[in-house]
């Protein structure tokens, strides 16, 4: 934006010196006035936005403390990455740099007068929708740091997140078969070469797509040890190659290559990562120095929205084959059951004593069993409903408060029978 402030006051510039305007003389909408009240605009607008962006930036800088302190401080990228706040600091200073560049053509020396008159114009246009951007960001920063839109947006992450579980269009997934299990078997009876991290960190991501081609052409099998979101380190082992033989230095270089490796986790293809931030909210909110348990509510049922969309889509095959039907890559891919834990294991935990919290995740399993496909997840729903109503009874010393958790299991249970029933 401070480029097209910059292009922006040349062309304005450059009109005013080509058309010879002279204000409201020739174009009744345009600004009138001598070198002394052009000078006095620009430099008034041009002192005010660079005000008003410092406080911009400090309101930015207490929003992200609230944040940290709040949520988190893993949710301060959704402030960071968030477009609207970064259009409006652009706003503030491309209108002072505009100020500035203007500024400096008007001249009124030894008889050589240059007011822009279109250029003073722009700025003041410039200024008016500077003000209201001050006005809709005060108003986008009161909203954003409201829990039910931060989490709202951690869930619309989420989803995205388990609409793209890894890998991405890597190969053609399959399930196993005897010939994938005895290739896959070659790992364990040969000796694979190995290829292994050049820097520690989390893998973010990883592409396989360029691989696929030269696994083709070589004959080669390729397992993956880790997947996105898993912590490396330096000198770890990221994948296996079969033959060794075929693992030559470049080959080698190409396999780490694909493996985006950084001191942070994303949710590009990391599901947990977005489950792990929504479940830090609850738990932050669950802890006596907060005592929210309505955001720790709220939470629970993104959490549930989210887990109930990978109940209903095939989850990522670990084999993944080339269109021969030859296999390729064995990743380690994301389980059902592993969401599961990594979105409600915590939270039952820290929220043992808490009854509505108890409640509200038995009737989150008991609307997600309905949509679940396959028979394990239904199994997994259940047995971490029994552990959640274990916790919760050993920890309700209330009698009503315990039969509602009794009720709220018996009516998961039967929503697991009816679903077993209908398969």
């Amino acid at each position: 934006m401070s480029i097209g402030a910059g292009l922006l006051s040349t062309v304005c510039l450059q009109l005013d010196q080509h058309l010879d305007l002279k204000g409201a003389e020739k174009v009744a909408w345009l600004w009138s006035g001598g070198t002394s009240g052009a000078r006095s605009i620009l430099s008034t607008v041009a002192s005010s936005m660079i005000t008003v962006a410092g406080v911009v930036f400090s309101i930015t800088i207490v929003a992200l403390t609230l944040a940290s302190s709040q949520f988190g401080p893993r949710l301060l990228r959704n402030f960071v990455r968030d477009a609207m706040n970064q259009v409006v600091l652009g706003t503030f200073i491309a209108t002072y740099l505009y100020c500035l560049l203007v500024l400096r053509e008007v001249k009124d020396v030894n008889a050589q007068t240059f007011v822009p008159y279109l250029s003073v114009t722009m700025a003041i246009a410039l200024t008016t929708a500077s003000l209201g951007m001050l006005i809709f960001f005060i108003h986008h920063v009161a909203l954003s740091i409201q829990a039910e839109n931060m989490v709202a947006h951690v869930a619309a992450e989420l989803r995205d997140s388990i609409a793209s579980l890894f890998p991405e269009k890597a190969g053609t997934g399959k399930r196993p078969t005897a010939a994938i299990l005895a290739a896959e078997k070659r790992f364990e009876e040969e000796e694979p070469a190995t290829v292994t991290a050049a820097n520690a960190g989390y893998v973010q991501s990883i592409e396989l797509e360029g691989l696929l081609k030269k696994l083709e052409e070589s004959g080669a099998i390729l397992r993956l040890l880790k997947r996105p979101g898993e912590f490396i380190f330096a000198g770890g082992i990221l994948a296996e190659i079969l033959p060794a033989n075929c693992a030559d230095p470049e080959f080698k270089a190409l396999v780490a290559d694909a493996h985006l490796i950084d001191v942070r986790r994303t949710p590009r293809q990391d599901a947990e990562y977005c489950l792990n931030q929504l479940v830090e909210v609850a738990i932050r909110a669950l802890s006596p120095g907060i005592n929210d348990p309505f955001t720790a509510i709220a939470c629970i049922h993104w959490l549930g929205d989210g887990i109930s969309r990978a109940s209903r889509q095939e989850m990522p095959e670990r084999y993944r084959c080339d269109e021969s039907g030859a296999l390729r890559v064995v990743v380690k891919a994301a389980t059902f059951a592993g969401l599961v834990d990594a979105a409600f294991n915590a939270i039952r935990q820290y929220g043992a004593a808490n009854p509505a919290v108890a409640l509200c995740l038995l009737e989150t399993f008991a609307e997600i069993v309905p949509h679940a496909i396959r028979e394990d997840d239904l199994l997994v729903l259940g047995r971490h409903a029994e552990m959640t109503a274990r916790d919760a009874l050993s920890a309700s010393p209330n009698p009503n408060d315990a039969a509602d958790i009794e009720e709220r299991l018996r009516a998961t249970r039967t929503a697991i029978q009816t679903a077993q029933e209908t398969r």
